[in-house]
C-alpha cells in the first residue's frame, strides 16, 4: 500500500480523488499485491522446473509428433 499511497500522491495534482476514491484505489493496490505474491508462492511450492517453450524444444530426442504436438499447442481446437 506505501508504494500504491506515492503513486496517488504523485497524480494528484493531475487528479482530483476523494477520499473514499483515493481510499478504493488503495484496497484495489493491496488486493492485486496478495494476488501476485500468492501466485509467487504457489508456484514457488510447486517446484516446477525452469521455464520451457517450444522454440528450444530437441525433436530429434523425441518420440513425439512436431506437427502434431505444435497444433495442440496452437490451441485452434478450441474454436
Amino acid at each position: 500500500m506505501v508504494t500504491a499511497l506515492a503513486e496517488i500522491r504523485a497524480e494528484t495534482p493531475r487528479l482530483a480523488l476523494t477520499p473514499d476514491d483515493c481510499l478504493n484505489r488503495l484496497i484495489d493496490a493491496e488486493l492485486a499485491d496478495r494476488q501476485a505474491r500468492s501466485l509467487r508462492y504457489q508456484l514457488s511450492a510447486a517446484k516446477f522446473p525452469i521455464h520451457r517453450d517450444m522454440v528450444a524444444f530437441e525433436w530429434q530426442e523425441s518420440p513425439l509428433h512436431q506437427a502434431q504436438i505444435q497444433q495442440l499447442a496452437s490451441a485452434a481446437f478450441m474454436e
